[in-house]
């Protein structure tokens, strides 16, 4: 599209290449554009969106491997909770069958008249 207003930048595919990279990360492409719209001068239009696409696309490509790298690592935490999560079950079941044992010696005391005040 643009290899007739400027050859040495756009005038075969790997520099094409090279140049739209450049082009992406920001590298002169101020100039790359003052050459290009000398022949085009509309050009600028071209070079403002391939900016805004290839710097949307490069940053969501950034926060892919943000966000997988914070799933890994919630993942793994949530699997150390899990096995967590049986000691703490099987805690409780001790805890409960201890209140369980304490209720059936109230009831016991309560029987055998033991918790019966002096005014009872």
């Amino acid at each position: 599209m643009y290899g007739q207003a400027s050859p040495e930048r756009f005038g075969s595919l790997p520099s094409s290449l090279f140049t739209l990279f450049q082009t992406m990360t920001g590298d002169d492409w101020g100039n790359i554009a003052r050459d290009v719209m000398t022949l085009h001068p509309t050009a600028w239009i071209f070079f403002t969106a391939f900016i805004l696409i290839s710097t949307f696309i490069v940053l969501n490509l950034f926060m892919a491997v943000v966000v997988s790298a914070m799933d890994e690592e919630s993942a793994a935490e949530r699997a150390e909770l899990q096995g967590l999560g049986d000691e703490s079950a099987a805690s409780t079941r001790v805890i409960l069958d201890e209140l369980a044992a304490l209720r059936r010696e109230v009831a016991a005391l309560r029987r055998d008249g033991a918790l019966d005040g002096p005014g009872r």
